[in-house]
C-alpha cells in the first residue's frame, strides 16, 4: 500500500509539430494515389458529360457524393500538391542518407510528381475557360 509508483510512469515527451513529421516514414500507397487521383477525377467529369440519358439515381449520386468530392479535392489541390512535394523531398533525402535510393525509384517519384502538376494545370485551364 505504501509503494511509490510515480517513478514507473514515463516522462511526457515533447511532440514535434505535424509539418516536421511529414516524410518521416514512407507511405507505399501515396505515389499510387498521386498517379491516379487526377485521371480519376477527370474521367468522372468526362463520364458525366458523355451520358445522354443517365438513370435517375445517377444525378442523386452525382449531386451528393461525386460533385462535393471532386469540388473539394480540386479546390484543395494546390495544398495537396505542396504537401506531396514536401513529402517526396523528405523521403528522398532520407533515402540518400541511408544509401537506399536508386534511379528507378527517383524516376518513379518524379513521374508521380508530374501527374498532379499536370492535373492542377488542367484544372486551372478549365477554371479559366469557364470564367471562374
Amino acid at each position: 500500500m505504501g509503494e511509490d509508483l510515480s517513478n514507473d510512469m514515463p516522462e511526457p515527451s515533447e511532440s514535434e509539430p505535424v509539418p516536421g513529421k511529414i516524410g518521416d516514414t514512407e507511405i507505399w500507397w501515396l505515389p499510387i494515389v498521386a498517379l491516379g487521383f487526377f485521371p480519376l477525377i477527370f474521367s468522372i467529369m468526362w463520364l458525366e458529360n458523355s451520358l445522354d440519358d443517365p438513370p435517375s439515381w445517377f444525378w442523386v449520386f452525382w449531386d451528393f457524393v461525386v460533385y462535393p468530392v471532386v469540388s473539394i479535392s480540386l479546390g484543395l489541390s494546390p495544398i495537396l500538391v505542396l504537401v506531396y512535394v514536401v513529402y517526396l523531398v523528405r523521403v528522398t533525402r532520407k533515402r540518400i542518407e541511408n544509401g537506399t535510393t536508386n534511379l528507378a525509384l527517383s524516376l518513379f517519384h518524379l513521374l508521380t510528381l508530374i501527374v498532379p502538376f499536370l492535373g492542377f494545370g488542367l484544372f486551372l485551364l478549365f477554371a479559366g475557360a469557364s470564367g471562374a
